[in-house]
């Protein structure tokens, strides 16, 4: 678990095997069960954190000054410093795979189980980390390789703009600036992509029966859920819980209504 204060500094506790705390040492044995301060490679609490998004493994922090910076666990790349290993400090994100400076001009970041992606302040979406199932969201045929991780980012495939963006563990999903409807990409197992198939996809593509005017995506394990403006929720996906609250258990692969009493 991590917390960004009001003065722009960050502090986590829980578990540390993989650094995600951010201390600076890692601590496989026992977790920590006080807030410590996020630290750089200077051993400096990090400042002028603007947001911050944690996922299974990893954190990422937004700066002020738009950079990005990440730690904890990043064997897939995760972390986008150009490096498949954990660091149990901040790092800053690189630009690309092909430039190592700082990635900057970033105005929102979702961290999921292994992959991160952001918006930049145009809306354009970058992803970087695991890839197995395509939740990168980038075009093989654009000169890289279908499925592999990325250690940088990498542009997602799209010439739209998106106001919003969500991850989960091997899906991404994001709201256009234009409509509001949602398009999502990577693992869909049980539909949790929404587009009417089972079959993971390595692009974008637009969620059936989502509607427009949509504000608030949220994504969790194997499913999807988008709150629109009229605050109608719609979810899709595993539903062997009943998660998609449509009085049932049964998947759904295009959007469908949370039923409310």
């Amino acid at each position: 678990t991590c917390a960004l204060h009001n003065n722009g500094r960050v502090s986590c506790w829980g578990d540390n095997v993989w650094g995600e705390l951010g201390t600076g040492d890692f601590n496989p044995q026992s977790p920590m069960t006080i807030a410590t301060s996020v630290v750089d490679k200077f051993s400096a609490p990090i400042e002028n954190v603007i947001a911050i998004s944690a996922g299974g493994l990893s954190t990422c922090a937004l700066m002020a000054d738009t950079s990005v910076m990440c730690w904890g666990f990043g064997d897939y790349g995760s972390l986008g410093n150009g490096k498949m290993q954990e660091s149990s400090v901040a790092v800053f994100v690189h630009k690309s795979v092909t430039d190592d400076s700082n990635l900057v001009h970033v105005a929102s970041l979702a961290v999921g189980g292994y992959h991160t992606c952001i918006l930049d302040t145009s809306g354009r979406a970058s992803c970087w980390g695991k890839n197995f199932w395509g939740q990168l969201g980038n075009n093989p045929l654009a000169g890289t390789t279908a499925f592999s991780l990325k250690k940088a980012p990498v542009e997602v495939d799209s010439d739209e703009e998106f106001s919003n963006i969500a991850t989960s563990s091997d899906t991404t999903c994001a709201i256009l600036k234009s409509t509001k409807a949602v398009q999502c990409w990577g693992m869909n197992f049980s539909g949790q992509v929404g587009d009417g198939t089972v079959i993971n996809r390595q692009q974008p593509v637009n969620v059936s029966g989502d509607g427009n005017y949509n504000v608030e995506l949220a994504l969790a394990q194997a499913f999807s859920c988008s709150l629109a403006s009229n605050e109608a929720i719609r979810c899709w996906g595993n539903n062997s819980e009943g998660q998609l609250g449509n009085g049932t258990t049964n998947d759904r692969n295009t959007a469908g209504f949370v039923i409310f009493p």
